[in-house]
Protein backbone atom coordinates (compact mmCIF):
# COMPACT_ATOMS: atom_id res chain seq x y z
CA UNK A 1 0.00 0.00 0.00
CA UNK A 2 2.52 2.52 0.79
CA UNK A 3 4.61 2.42 -2.78
CA UNK A 4 0.87 3.49 -4.17
CA UNK A 5 1.27 6.95 -1.96
CA UNK A 6 4.70 7.04 -2.85
CA UNK A 7 3.51 7.34 -6.35
CA UNK A 8 1.05 9.80 -6.17
CA UNK A 9 3.33 12.07 -3.90
CA UNK A 10 5.61 13.10 -5.78
CA UNK A 11 3.10 14.51 -8.58
CA UNK A 12 0.58 15.70 -6.10
CA UNK A 13 2.77 17.11 -3.27
CA UNK A 14 0.70 15.00 -0.73
CA UNK A 15 3.67 13.17 0.57
CA UNK A 16 3.74 13.62 3.91
CA UNK A 17 -0.01 13.72 4.02
CA UNK A 18 0.32 10.21 2.36
CA UNK A 19 2.60 9.19 4.69
CA UNK A 20 0.16 10.28 7.71
CA UNK A 21 -2.43 7.98 5.83
CA UNK A 22 -0.92 4.87 5.47
CA UNK A 23 0.26 4.51 9.19
CA UNK A 24 -2.76 6.28 10.68
CA UNK A 25 -5.88 4.17 12.51
CA UNK A 26 -8.14 5.57 9.62
CA UNK A 27 -6.44 2.84 7.00
CA UNK A 28 -4.86 -0.23 9.52
CA UNK A 29 -7.88 -0.37 11.55
CA UNK A 30 -11.00 0.61 8.70
CA UNK A 31 -9.74 0.57 5.30
CA UNK A 32 -6.75 -2.35 5.67
CA UNK A 33 -9.53 -4.44 7.90
CA UNK A 34 -12.55 -3.69 5.52
CA UNK A 35 -12.79 -7.06 4.87
CA UNK A 36 -13.61 -8.27 7.66
CA UNK A 37 -15.74 -5.58 8.79
CA UNK A 38 -17.84 -5.51 5.96
CA UNK A 39 -18.60 -9.98 7.01
CA UNK A 40 -19.39 -8.31 10.37
CA UNK A 41 -21.64 -5.54 8.89
CA UNK A 42 -23.75 -8.22 6.82
CA UNK A 43 -24.75 -10.21 9.51
CA UNK A 44 -26.22 -6.74 11.35
CA UNK A 45 -28.28 -6.88 7.85
CA UNK A 46 -29.73 -10.19 8.70
CA UNK A 47 -30.69 -8.81 11.70
CA UNK A 48 -31.90 -5.43 10.75
CA UNK A 49 -33.86 -7.20 7.84
CA UNK A 50 -36.02 -8.78 10.39
CA UNK A 51 -37.75 -5.25 10.65
CA UNK A 52 -36.63 -3.43 7.48
CA UNK A 53 -36.92 -4.24 3.24
CA UNK A 54 -33.42 -4.57 1.45
CA UNK A 55 -34.67 -0.62 -0.01
CA UNK A 56 -35.39 0.66 3.29
CA UNK A 57 -32.29 -0.50 4.40
CA UNK A 58 -31.05 1.05 1.48
CA UNK A 59 -32.95 4.36 2.38
CA UNK A 60 -31.68 4.57 5.77
CA UNK A 61 -28.23 4.97 4.61
CA UNK A 62 -29.05 7.63 2.18
CA UNK A 63 -31.08 9.85 4.61
CA UNK A 64 -29.15 10.28 7.34
CA UNK A 65 -26.15 11.25 5.10
CA UNK A 66 -28.71 13.45 3.83
CA UNK A 67 -29.79 14.31 7.36
CA UNK A 68 -26.47 15.07 8.96
CA UNK A 69 -25.62 17.41 6.06
CA UNK A 70 -28.79 19.45 6.63
CA UNK A 71 -28.35 19.37 10.43
CA UNK A 72 -24.63 20.55 10.25
CA UNK A 73 -25.77 23.26 7.90
CA UNK A 74 -28.53 24.24 10.66
CA UNK A 75 -26.11 24.35 12.91
CA UNK A 76 -23.26 26.26 11.40
CA UNK A 77 -20.76 23.50 11.16
CA UNK A 78 -18.33 23.21 8.54
CA UNK A 79 -19.19 20.50 5.81
CA UNK A 80 -16.03 18.49 7.07
CA UNK A 81 -18.05 18.34 10.10
CA UNK A 82 -21.19 16.53 8.38
CA UNK A 83 -18.35 14.23 6.71
CA UNK A 84 -16.78 13.29 9.85
CA UNK A 85 -20.53 12.43 11.40
CA UNK A 86 -21.04 10.54 8.35
CA UNK A 87 -18.28 8.42 8.62
CA UNK A 88 -18.38 7.78 11.92
CA UNK A 89 -22.05 6.75 11.55
CA UNK A 90 -21.61 4.47 9.14
CA UNK A 91 -18.45 2.52 11.24
CA UNK A 92 -20.93 2.32 13.90
CA UNK A 93 -23.56 0.74 12.08
CA UNK A 94 -20.90 -1.98 10.41
CA UNK A 95 -20.92 -3.08 13.92
CA UNK A 96 -24.52 -2.57 15.01
CA UNK A 97 -27.78 -3.09 13.75
CA UNK A 98 -30.20 -0.32 12.99
CA UNK A 99 -33.42 -2.18 15.01
CA UNK A 100 -30.85 -2.29 18.19
CA UNK A 101 -29.56 1.13 18.68
CA UNK A 102 -31.83 4.04 16.55
CA UNK A 103 -30.16 5.76 13.60
CA UNK A 104 -32.46 8.98 15.05
CA UNK A 105 -30.18 9.05 18.12
CA UNK A 106 -26.73 7.93 16.03
CA UNK A 107 -27.23 10.74 13.67
CA UNK A 108 -27.17 13.64 16.16
CA UNK A 109 -25.00 11.89 18.62
CA UNK A 110 -22.30 10.87 15.79
CA UNK A 111 -22.33 14.79 14.96
CA UNK A 112 -21.97 16.28 17.90
CA UNK A 113 -18.94 14.72 18.47
CA UNK A 114 -17.50 14.87 14.86
CA UNK A 115 -17.93 18.50 16.09
CA UNK A 116 -15.66 18.39 19.10
CA UNK A 117 -13.00 16.20 16.78
CA UNK A 118 -12.62 18.75 14.03
CA UNK A 119 -12.55 21.47 16.75
CA UNK A 120 -15.83 23.33 16.26
CA UNK A 121 -17.15 22.06 19.60
CA UNK A 122 -21.13 23.11 19.62
CA UNK A 123 -23.57 22.97 22.75
CA UNK A 124 -25.52 19.74 23.03
CA UNK A 125 -28.70 21.43 23.92
CA UNK A 126 -28.39 23.51 20.04
CA UNK A 127 -28.06 20.36 18.45
CA UNK A 128 -30.77 18.86 19.62
CA UNK A 129 -32.91 22.50 19.26
CA UNK A 130 -32.02 21.72 15.26
CA UNK A 131 -33.02 17.88 15.43
CA UNK A 132 -36.24 18.69 16.92
CA UNK A 133 -37.31 21.90 14.82
CA UNK A 134 -36.38 18.97 11.43
CA UNK A 135 -38.04 16.00 12.88
CA UNK A 136 -41.61 15.48 10.74
CA UNK A 137 -43.96 13.17 12.83
CA UNK A 138 -46.72 12.96 14.58
CA UNK A 139 -45.03 12.73 17.67
CA UNK A 140 -42.34 14.67 19.54
CA UNK A 141 -38.82 13.54 18.83
CA UNK A 142 -38.12 11.41 21.68
CA UNK A 143 -34.36 11.58 22.70
CA UNK A 144 -32.44 13.82 25.65
CA UNK A 145 -29.77 15.21 26.03
CA UNK A 146 -28.83 12.88 28.58
CA UNK A 147 -29.22 10.13 25.73
CA UNK A 148 -27.07 12.34 22.86
CA UNK A 149 -24.21 11.97 25.95
CA UNK A 150 -24.69 8.51 26.75
CA UNK A 151 -24.68 7.67 22.93
CA UNK A 152 -21.28 10.22 22.33
CA UNK A 153 -19.50 7.54 24.40
CA UNK A 154 -21.12 4.61 23.16
CA UNK A 155 -19.55 6.04 19.41
CA UNK A 156 -16.38 6.47 20.86
CA UNK A 157 -16.52 2.86 22.45
CA UNK A 158 -17.66 1.24 19.07
CA UNK A 159 -15.02 3.12 16.94
CA UNK A 160 -12.08 1.64 19.22
CA UNK A 161 -11.27 5.85 19.82
CA UNK A 162 -10.44 5.95 16.24
CA UNK A 163 -11.66 8.94 15.69
CA UNK A 164 -9.26 11.10 13.39
CA UNK A 165 -10.65 10.85 9.74
CA UNK A 166 -9.02 11.72 6.73
CA UNK A 167 -10.91 13.36 4.13
CA UNK A 168 -10.82 13.45 0.32
CA UNK A 169 -11.02 17.17 0.51
CA UNK A 170 -7.07 17.76 1.13
CA UNK A 171 -5.73 16.07 -1.77
CA UNK A 172 -8.37 17.01 -3.46
CA UNK A 173 -7.20 20.70 -3.09
CA UNK A 174 -3.98 19.75 -3.87
CA UNK A 175 -4.62 18.08 -6.86
CA UNK A 176 -6.84 20.48 -8.05
CA UNK A 177 -3.59 23.12 -7.74
CA UNK A 178 -2.41 21.37 -11.39
CA UNK A 179 -3.34 24.35 -13.86
CA UNK A 180 -4.45 21.96 -16.07
CA UNK A 181 -7.66 20.88 -14.16
CA UNK A 182 -7.96 23.82 -11.61
CA UNK A 183 -11.17 24.57 -12.87
CA UNK A 184 -12.81 21.69 -12.38
CA UNK A 185 -12.24 22.51 -8.54
CA UNK A 186 -16.06 23.77 -7.50
CA UNK A 187 -17.67 21.17 -9.24
CA UNK A 188 -15.38 18.12 -7.77
CA UNK A 189 -16.00 19.90 -4.39
CA UNK A 190 -19.45 19.56 -4.83
CA UNK A 191 -19.41 15.91 -6.15
CA UNK A 192 -16.96 14.89 -3.33
CA UNK A 193 -19.89 16.62 -1.07
CA UNK A 194 -22.57 13.93 -2.38
CA UNK A 195 -20.24 11.17 -2.05
CA UNK A 196 -21.09 10.89 1.50
CA UNK A 197 -24.30 9.29 0.29
CA UNK A 198 -22.49 6.46 -0.38
CA UNK A 199 -20.14 3.90 1.50
CA UNK A 200 -17.44 4.81 -0.59
CA UNK A 201 -15.51 6.61 2.10
CA UNK A 202 -15.19 2.86 4.04
CA UNK A 203 -13.54 1.11 0.98
CA UNK A 204 -11.23 3.47 -0.60
CA UNK A 205 -8.13 5.91 0.11
CA UNK A 206 -9.08 9.29 0.02
CA UNK A 207 -7.01 10.12 -2.74
CA UNK A 208 -8.51 7.50 -4.95
CA UNK A 209 -12.14 9.36 -3.88
CA UNK A 210 -10.76 13.07 -4.56
CA UNK A 211 -9.03 11.43 -7.78
CA UNK A 212 -12.35 9.95 -9.20
CA UNK A 213 -14.20 13.44 -8.12
CA UNK A 214 -11.75 14.79 -10.07
CA UNK A 215 -12.12 12.80 -13.36
CA UNK A 216 -16.05 13.16 -12.54
CA UNK A 217 -15.87 16.73 -12.72
CA UNK A 218 -13.89 17.24 -15.88
CA UNK A 219 -15.62 14.91 -17.97
CA UNK A 220 -19.25 16.52 -17.02
CA UNK A 221 -17.03 20.17 -18.34
CA UNK A 222 -15.82 18.24 -21.27
CA UNK A 223 -12.54 18.20 -20.68
CA UNK A 224 -10.59 14.65 -21.52
CA UNK A 225 -9.42 14.32 -18.49
CA UNK A 226 -7.09 10.89 -19.42
CA UNK A 227 -3.84 12.04 -19.59
CA UNK A 228 -4.59 13.72 -16.15
CA UNK A 229 -5.65 10.52 -14.66
CA UNK A 230 -2.60 8.51 -16.86
CA UNK A 231 0.11 11.26 -15.64
CA UNK A 232 -0.75 9.83 -11.45
CA UNK A 233 0.28 6.63 -12.51
CA UNK A 234 -2.18 5.38 -9.94
CA UNK A 235 -4.82 2.44 -10.20
CA UNK A 236 -7.15 3.32 -12.71
CA UNK A 237 -9.47 0.41 -11.84
CA UNK A 238 -10.58 1.60 -8.17
CA UNK A 239 -10.69 5.19 -9.60
CA UNK A 240 -13.32 3.75 -11.95
CA UNK A 241 -14.69 1.63 -9.37
CA UNK A 242 -15.74 4.88 -7.62
CA UNK A 243 -16.77 7.05 -10.28
CA UNK A 244 -19.55 4.29 -11.19
CA UNK A 245 -20.07 4.40 -7.56
CA UNK A 246 -20.39 8.25 -7.24
CA UNK A 247 -22.51 8.02 -10.64
CA UNK A 248 -24.86 5.90 -9.03
CA UNK A 249 -26.47 8.87 -6.95
CA UNK A 250 -27.62 10.60 -10.34
CA UNK A 251 -29.87 8.16 -11.78
CA UNK A 252 -33.26 9.75 -11.67
CA UNK A 253 -34.09 6.15 -10.93
CA UNK A 254 -31.56 5.32 -8.26
CA UNK A 255 -32.53 4.71 -4.70
CA UNK A 256 -29.83 6.88 -3.59
CA UNK A 257 -32.34 9.91 -4.44
CA UNK A 258 -33.98 10.08 -1.25
CA UNK A 259 -35.95 12.52 -0.60
CA UNK A 260 -37.86 13.97 3.21
CA UNK A 261 -40.77 11.92 3.02
CA UNK A 262 -38.58 8.93 3.07
CA UNK A 263 -36.92 10.03 5.91
CA UNK A 264 -40.46 10.78 7.84
CA UNK A 265 -41.06 7.38 6.63
CA UNK A 266 -38.26 5.45 8.41
CA UNK A 267 -38.23 7.89 11.20
CA UNK A 268 -42.07 6.61 11.71
CA UNK A 269 -41.12 3.33 11.44
CA UNK A 270 -38.69 3.25 14.11
CA UNK A 271 -40.68 5.06 16.36
CA UNK A 272 -42.93 2.11 16.71
CA UNK A 273 -39.79 -0.36 16.58
CA UNK A 274 -38.54 1.74 19.41
CA UNK A 275 -41.31 2.92 21.62
CA UNK A 276 -43.01 -1.07 21.42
Amino acid sequence: QDSRSAELAPRTGTGKMAANFWNSTHFRHWLDASDSLLKEAAAMRVKDRELFSEEQLMRIRVCYAQFLTALAKKSNLRQRVAATAAVYFKRFYLRNAYKEHDPRLIAPAALYLAAKTEEHTIPAKSILSQVNAMYKADHPYPYTIKDLYDYEFRIIAELDCDLIVFHPYRPLTQLCSDAAISDCFQTAWAILNDSYRTDLCLLYPPYIIAIACIFMAASILERDPLPWLQSLNVDATDVIQVVNGISSLYSPSSIQQSGSQFLEAINAKLHRHFSA
